[in-house]
């Protein structure tokens, strides 16, 4: 039983501990100590203070709080610190019934869980809402729990005249009747003794005393009935909210609140080997780990890490149990690997036992059903970017030794590819990532461009034409969207825009809307990353302007023109080429145009986020009226970028070397007695495999070649109606050859590096 009471200075006696004594007429004393008792009255024999030899005042006789062990008193609870002594002057013990001073609760048990603990501390929650658990719960005004001295007992708001003694109170009688003992909630005994509620004496209209029955006498010495707001003896509680039952607290309903409600089996809050947490009787394989289970996985099956009797953990399969088990290829056995899988090609594991020397990824190959080896060229085995492996004719480089059939010329093995009418731009490149390269050209006024590919070294195929919107007069390779292939981006003579033609990654374009209507011509363009941010974008010049553009590249191959990096070289206008490169060091591209009918170069200066400096001119040779193109390399094979150009109206080629810093050495002609033909595009790179770049032009029928160990003209080639020249390696050989078109009969003359 749930006791409540909180008594600070009770009216369970007239007279109580220090600090609530009343030292008056009829109060107890020291019959040692004379000086215990207020002037006027001297301490008797019976520990009563009285007036000269008075005898004791009616009703202040020994009594239970006098502090004096009195009679059949076990103690005296004002005589005694803390809670040993329970307010009727019995030994205090947790579980007794009786809420002593230092007790939060006694229910008359010491039993857990149940609102009061077994060491009569409240226990928070334990039970559901109830009066005295620490929480304002539901119609509860307060909960003495928390302010002790404000609230009552019955955890309504304290009030004097409420019958009940709250925290700051010494006594309630229920009344506010001035000089009864009980005067404004304190103890109140005039000059001359009278009856009171309490002093141990039934009184007057009291029905008793709650020194003589606790258990059933109120405060204000009325008879304790249930529904009079107060809390007697046998009462849990006396309020009229939905906890309190009958003077009796009612423990709501739910799983785990010690007693068996409605649709309950079983309340794990009872004592119960058999309950589960939800209060249902716990059975094996219920899915709920139930009293006495090792574990509860709903099931019977065995091997799946609980035994069917839920007493034991069963080991889960795994790979390396001996047993194939379910998603296994095998076990143990000595064709399988440690993850349970088959040895063999492409399982991603390198084996050796079984002769693999790599297993997946770039440059290995499936030899036989169960083994991978890395591609080589000397295996003995023909891969797709082989032309042989082995045996006659076979170099080291798995390339055929070079067998010229037709015409030797100058040390080039001369050869005629059948390609399309009128066709011009040559392009060799490994378009479809095969390892072989392709041969490309385009078509202009009929806006295509043609894809050659390799039926042998070099000899290649029929042409497949890929038609796109715009003339195509000069194309790049390059790859704009970041998939990992080659796309196309094209230009053209008197064409405002650009195109790009996607790579699906097998060499099939689709070309794309064109962008870029503000430029005028487009048939020089860069593709290089100039703003920094690892994607390829566009510089373009206009033929008909004296300006160069950036297009910046989205990272997707989306390109969009900033007009902040729009860069000018005043009264130097038709840019009809440029070529970029480092030419001052710092880190980023810079861009050198040839400019039309003006004879010289300008050099714009750029910085790492593509803006460039208006540029600043070059003088060309003199007499030189025409820069038809530039182009940009290391000439003199000292790391720093040079310049060349083509000077038509002077017929020459200008050669200025770089020192590194973006400044040149004077533009250095070729002779006019070398007959250098002009108007073709110029390449630098290394066509004798000396390692050493030469310089490359076509024009007028003749390729000329122009050798790195001096200005000066090397030979020419014979390629009657050439419109342009390119370097590449046409056959795979591994070394770089010269390819001419001829526009004029639909064929392309290859000039192969021999032997």
């Amino acid at each position: 039983m749930l006791r409540s009471l909180l008594l600070s200075c009770a009216l369970i006696t007239a007279v109580i501990a220090p600090g609530c004594r009343l030292f008056t007429d009829g109060v107890a004393c020291d019959p040692d100590d004379p000086a215990t008792c207020p002037d006027g009255t001297t301490c008797n024999a019976a520990g009563i203070c009285v007036t000269g030899d008075d005898p004791p005042p009616p009703g202040n006789g020994p009594v239970c709080g006098d502090a004096i062990v009195n009679g059949d008193e076990a103690c005296d609870f004002a005589e005694v610190d803390g809670g040993a002594c329970n307010f009727d002057c019995t030994t205090a013990a947790c579980g007794d019934g009786k809420r002593s001073a230092d007790e939060a609760c006694d229910d008359s048990n010491t039993d857990g869980d149940d609102g009061c603990a077994a060491d009569c501390t409240i226990e928070q929650g334990a039970v559901g809402p109830i009066c005295g658990d620490g929480i304002v719960n539901g119609d509860e005004a307060c909960d003495f729990a928390l302010t002790p001295d404000t609230c009552n007992t019955d955890c309504t708001v304290g009030a004097c005249g409420d019958g009940l003694i709250d925290g700051d109170e010494a006594c309630d009688d229920d009344n506010d009747v001035d000089g009864d003992g009980c005067s404004d909630c304190a103890i109140d005994v005039p000059g001359a003794p009278t009856p009171v509620c309490g002093d141990g004496t039934v009184n007057g209209t009291e029905a008793s005393e709650p020194g003589l029955t606790p258990d059933t006498c109120n405060v204000d010495c009325t008879a304790g009935v249930c529904g009079d707001g107060l809390i007697d003896g046998d009462e849990d509680c006396d309020t009229t909210n939905a906890s309190c039952v009958a003077c009796q607290l009612v423990i709501p309903a739910f799983c785990g609140n010690g007693q068996l409600d409605g649709g309950e089996a079983c309340d794990a809050g009872i004592a119960s080997p058999a309950c589960n947490r939800n209060c249902t009787i716990s059975v094996c394989n219920d899915g709920l780990l139930g009293p006495g289970e090792a574990c509860d996985d709903g099931n019977t099956n065995a091997d799946d890490g609980c035994a069917a009797n839920c007493l034991a953990l069963d080991p889960a399969p795994f790979c390396g149990d001996g047993v194939i088990n379910p998603g296994e290829a095998c076990d143990g056995s000595a064709d399988c690997n440690d993850n349970c899988t088959l040895q063999g090609c492409g399982d991603g594991i390198v084996t050796a036992t079984i002769g693999e020397t790599c297993d997946g990824g770039p440059g290995c190959r499936a030899a036989g059903a169960n083994a991978c080896t890395i591609i080589l060229c000397g295996d003995g085995i023909v891969d797709a970017n082989e032309a042989c492996d082995g045996g006659p004719g076979c170099t080291s480089t798995c390339r055929f030794s070079p067998v010229c059939d037709t015409t030797v010329v100058q040390g080039y093995c001369q050869v005629e590819i059948t390609g399309s009418a009128n066709n011009r731009t040559p392009r060799v490149f490994d378009i479809d990532g095969d390892g072989i390269n392709e041969l490309v050209t385009t078509e202009s006024e009929q806006r295509k461009i043609f894809i050659q590919r390799q039926t042998a070294p070099g000899v290649y195929g029929v042409p497949t034409v890929i038609t796109v919107t715009l003339n195509p007069r000069s194309i790049e390779f390059a790859d704009v969207d970041g998939d990992g292939d080659l796309d196309i981006v094209s230009g053209g003579n008197n064409e405002n825009a650009l195109q790009v033609s996607r790579n699906n990654g097998a060499g099939v374009f689709t070309p794309e809307a064109s962008f870029g209507t503000f430029i005028d011509d487009t048939r020089e363009f860069d593709l290089l990353d100039f703003d920094g941010d690892g994607d390829l974008d566009i510089r373009v010049g206009g033929l008909n302007s004296d300006q160069i553009h950036l297009m910046r590249n989205a990272g997707n191959g989306t390109f969009t023109f900033d007009a902040t990096t729009v860069a000018v070289d005043a009264g130097f206008n038709g840019i009809v080429s440029l070529a970029s490169a480092d030419f001052d060091g710092d880190g980023d591209f810079d861009t050198v145009t040839g400019n039309n009918n003006t004879g010289n170069v300008s050099l714009f200066r750029c910085d790492a986020t593509g803006d460039c400096l208006d540029g600043v001119s070059l003088a060309a040779a003199p007499g030189t009226t025409n820069v038809a193109n530039v182009a940009a390399g290391d000439v003199d094979a000292d790391g720093d970028a040079d310049l060349v150009s083509i000077n038509i109206g002077a017929a020459t080629l200008s050669i200025f070397l770089g020192a590194g810093d973006g400044t040149f050495a004077t533009g250095t002609p070729i002779a006019t007695a070398f007959s250098i033909p002009g108007g073709g595009p110029v390449s630098i790179a290394d066509v004798t495999g000396d390692g050493r770049n030469e310089i490359v032009t076509s024009g007028d029928g003749l390729i000329a070649v122009v050798t790195n160990t001096a200005p000066i003209l090397s030979h020419t080639l014979a390629c009657p109606g050439a419109s342009e020249v390119t370097v590449g390696d046409v056959n795979d050989d591994g070394r770089n050859d010269l390819v001419c078109t001829r526009p004029a009969n639909g064929t392309v003359r290859a000039f192969l590096s021999f032997p």
